[in-house]
């Protein structure tokens, strides 16, 4: 499936995702705190995973999806 505009049919670019990356301090910024936040997440995950059990991280992890899906629809960023 070929997307309109200058891609070229891709959906990816890894040079302009580059560029757009040494054009903007603030996006250098946001993708340092989102590395930040995953590497968080995932120790957190770790800890929970050691001290209770993997099934413990799972229902953690189904938890985090319903409330960010709850907030969404009370947000009105979506509707049911």
């Amino acid at each position: 499936q070929n997307t309109p505009g200058e891609q070229h049919g891709a959906y990816e670019n890894s040079f302009d995702a580059l560029e757009q990356m040494k054009n903007s301090e603030s996006l250098c910024y946001l993708l340092g705190g989102l590395c930040l936040l995953v590497t968080g997440y995932n120790a957190c995950g770790v800890l929970v995973s050691h001290h209770l059990s993997a099934a413990h991280r799972i229902i953690i992890d189904s938890c985090r999806t319903a409330t960010v899906w709850g907030l969404s629809l009370w947000w009105g960023w979506e509707e049911l």
